[in-house]
């Protein structure tokens, strides 16, 4: 039976490209798996909500309670007003088993914002500190976490997980909302498309053929449009760096997939060990001096695979960052669920985390369909773990991705002393 999986075991998040100056025309989808979960048994499934039933399902699950907490810890109602001395904490009150994955303000900002300009000088921080900024949060065991920001109407963000808003600048609030996710309807829907790792199949993972040329077209077709600021530092502003191609990209990612793909293949096919201790040994070159001989080092082989999602294109190589290139032509939303089969060692878990992986749901009890694989998904994994069916809604606003990050305010460098203590060695 799906489920929502916890948050600390798997997110994803989309974003739409539409007047980016590097992501290709389309919806970006990003998919997050924590080392507890490891790698999924089988392709990434995405579901795709029809244009025609997306205002539907959103009717239903909309709620407008939040507590509204200024810093002075004042309870506030609607309307309100938010001054660069008096931020605002909106928390959202959500019933037991009920989760945001979207929220928004309708509020008049007092600045001009804009942080979302990419023609914006990057060496200038230049943003008007009193514009209103609304960012949504998660309370993480961590901390505190922003998962995204707007500083421009309108104020709507989306994430996995939403616990609250903080709102800063300046700005009058006269209502908000929040939807929730309740419903998983994968039953009544088919597969939009699948994210697969590169490989054919292997003892830890099902596939159908054809895996490495599917992976070089995701690569393609979410290929930057324009190099990175990082290619060349002498651009002004992400709008003004040089174009780029996908065969640009791919002749990027190719060379390291080539390393990356014996780390794969033995994190997914060597049974000896748990997947999480696998290992393979590895020659360093880079930094060894030629009179040191030979420095090798142990690397493992699964936590090498998942790290290395951080890099977009090779996310993309590896099946867990794909782009929906022919997204709904109209409407203010588009709703996707990501739905990922992965085996899990609760043993291994600490007790929060089990407490959270029971109330998620159990685990399958018997092998599962899924419309479009030519194989069931055994409820067992080849390391004989109970295997989950975890999904994780997706809204994506058209038109309004979360803001860019601002330019970094570089200071002054720091005494040895203040940054390895009193010698500078410690």
């Amino acid at each position: 039976m799906s489920g929502f999986p916890p948050s600390w075991a798997m997110g994803a998040v989309g974003i739409d490209g539409s007047g980016d100056p590097h992501l290709p025309e389309g919806i970006h989808l990003r998919v997050f798996v924590s080392p507890e979960c490891g790698l999924p048994i089988c392709p990434i499934s995405i579901y795709r909500v029809a244009e025609s039933a997306t205002q539907d399902s959103l009717a239903g699950v909309t709620r407008t309670d939040f507590a509204w907490i200024d810093s002075h810890d004042r309870v506030l109602s609607l309307p309100f007003t938010v001054t660069p001395d008096n931020p605002v904490r909106g928390i959202v009150l959500r019933g037991a088993g009920e989760r945001a994955i979207a929220a928004a303000v309708h509020a008049t900002s007092s600045g001009r914002g804009g942080l979302a300009d990419a023609n914006r000088p990057r060496r200038t921080v230049t943003d008007d500190k009193a514009a209103l900024k609304v960012s949504a949060y998660i309370d993480a065991p961590g901390g505190r976490r922003v998962v995204g920001e707007r500083t421009s109407a309108p104020y709507m963000l989306a994430a996995p997980h939403i616990d609250g808003l903080l709102l800063a600048g300046s700005g009058t609030v006269s209502a908000a909302a929040w939807v929730m996710a309740r419903d998983i309807p994968i039953r009544r829907l088919k597969p939009h498309q699948f994210m697969d790792l590169p490989i054919d199949g292997a003892a830890r993972y099902l596939n159908v053929p054809g895996a490495a040329a599917r992976a070089e077209a995701r690569v393609r077709r979410g290929a930057p449009r324009r190099f990175g600021l990082h290619d060349d530092p002498s651009v002004p502003a992400p709008a003004s760096a040089a174009a780029a191609s996908p065969d640009d990209e791919w002749s990027r990612v190719d060379p390291l997939s080539d390393e990356l793909l014996e780390h794969l293949k033995a994190a997914v096919d060597d049974l000896s060990l748990p997947p999480e201790r696998v290992t393979r040994s590895v020659t360093l070159t880079d930094g060894v001096a030629s009179a040191a001989g030979v420095s090798t080092a142990d690397v493992v082989c699964q936590s090498a695979v998942q790290s290395s999602t951080a890099d977009p294109g090779l996310a993309r190589w590896l099946g867990f960052m794909d782009s929906d290139i022919s997204p709904p032509t109209s409407g203010a939303f588009v709703i996707y669920y990501v739905r990922a089969f992965v085996a899990i060692d609760a043993a291994s878990l600490d007790l929060a985390r089990r407490l959270t992986l029971a109330l998620a749901g159990p685990p399958l009890s018997a092998p599962e369909a899924v419309p479009g694989l030519p194989f069931p998904v055994p409820h067992r994994s080849a390391d004989d773990r109970p295997v989950y069916d975890f999904v994780v809604p997706v809204l994506v606003v058209r038109g309004a991705p979360p803001a860019r990050p601002a330019a970094p305010d570089v200071g002054a460098p720091l005494a040895p002393s203040v940054l390895y203590g009193a010698t500078g060695t410690q």
